[in-house]
């Protein structure tokens, strides 16, 4: 948790990007998240959260600054990146997890920050991007938490 004057709110607005840059990162530099988690939660410390303007979509900035930043190091070093997707699971157990420790509403939904961070608008010129749910806590009707109606997902045929 961030230790500072900020809100439950505010804290939960500050945490969730770390969360996905955390797992990003361990996606991209093929590193068990362990790995990754102890040095971020180092670099958090020297934030001075008080300073940051959170009105700002600062949430979705992160998060689209760091893929960014992991596609402009690979295409440096030889790999060609044309399309970045990423596959959000068990995304029920982090919005729990949040209920319980930021206090969060079980109806606000953190995962709007991904999808805006993903689908919003272009993330570079030249990148296409994607983004898969799985929630993992359907109803009986086909509906999740949140009131999203269950739509198919159609892939490439070369996947």
């Amino acid at each position: 948790a961030v230790r500072s004057s900020l809100s439950k709110e505010e804290q939960a607005r500050v945490c969730y990007p770390f969360t996905v840059v955390a797992r990003l990162a361990c996606s991209v530099y093929g590193q068990e998240l362990s790995a990754i988690e102890l040095p971020l939660r180092r670099a958090v410390r020297l934030f001075d959260f008080e300073e940051w303007d959170l009105s700002r979509d600062f949430d979705v900035e992160m998060i689209r600054g760091f893929i960014i930043h992991a596609v402009r190091k690979l295409r440096a070093a030889g790999t060609t990146v044309q399309e970045v997707v990423v596959l959000a699971d068990e995304v029920l157990k982090v919005q729990e997890d949040f209920e319980r420790n930021f206090g969060i509403p079980p109806n606000k939904d953190i995962t709007s920050v991904l999808r805006k961070a993903m689908l919003d608008q272009e993330i570079m010129g030249d990148l296409r991007s994607g983004l898969v749910i799985s929630s993992l806590a359907p109803s009986p009707l086909g509906k999740t938490l949140f009131e999203r109606g269950v739509e198919p997902v159609e892939l490439a045929p070369l996947i």
